[in-house]
């Protein structure tokens, strides 16, 4: 066996590690900041394009459903989470 094949064998295990621990940490879930449990779960993402200054940019915010306290949040572009109104959560998040 030549030593590049050796060397495949041997980093593989490490790439799968890696591979393994991004997908488990992208599908866990946040903490809920009203009961402190890990149980905040997006229940809707939205993406769109806004005009700025005359030129269309990307936007998303997402809306979030704590399974363990109920508490409802909105996030908009990665920023602090706010707490949407009735009227907002209704329009978005109604089945």
């Amino acid at each position: 066996m030549s030593g590049a094949y050796l060397g495949l064998v041997a980093v593989g295990p490490v790439i799968m590690a890696v591979v393994v621990a991004v997908v488990y940490l992208s599908q866990r879930k946040a903490i809920c900041p009203s009961c402190s449990h890990r149980a905040l779960r997006r229940v809707q993402f939205i993406r769109a394009t806004v005009v700025v200054d005359g030129r269309r940019v990307p936007d998303s915010w997402s809306f979030l459903l704590c399974e363990s306290c109920g508490a409802r949040y909105k996030q908009h572009l990665g920023a602090a989470l706010t707490v949407p109104s009735e009227a907002e959560w209704n329009q978005y998040c109604s089945k």
